[in-house]
């Protein structure tokens, strides 16, 4: 398994989250194939960077391909892929994984061991 190329996320969100799809998230012991994402941009209101540059939307503007993790409801941290040119806030939520590996420290994590829970929304991939 190697690193996705950098430019990789330097093109439109859209694009972005189809091609990532079948991509694997690792880290630490855990992984999991994405199964499901959502796209951000910056002209939607739904987008964080939609209220433009503040020091909560700075990691939105980039550079591409960094992390961009926030809470929700003060409770689920939710894991997103900035994308486009820097300068541009845009991301990738990843709404969902297929756990490849590493299931029994994802389930000491979720408190459950229904392997169909464990990553099968975004606020469940932490």
């Amino acid at each position: 398994m190697r690193p996705l190329a950098g430019g990789f996320y330097a093109r439109p969100v859209l694009e972005v989250a189809h091609a990532l799809i079948g991509c694997v998230v690792s880290h630490g012991d855990t992984a999991g194939v994405i199964v499901e994402t959502e796209a951000y941009h910056e002209s939607e209101p739904a987008c964080h960077a939609f209220v433009g540059l503040t020091r909560r939307t700075r990691p939105l503007f980039g550079p591409p391909g960094r992390a961009y993790v926030y809470r929700s409801y003060g409770i689920h941290s939710l894991l997103n892929a900035v994308c486009e040119p820097a300068g541009v806030g845009a991301a990738v939520l990843i709404r969902a994984l297929e756990p490849l590996h590493g299931l029994e420290t994802m389930s000491a994590r979720r408190a459950t061991d229904d392997s169909s829970q464990l990553c099968s929304g975004p606020g469940k991939l932490a």
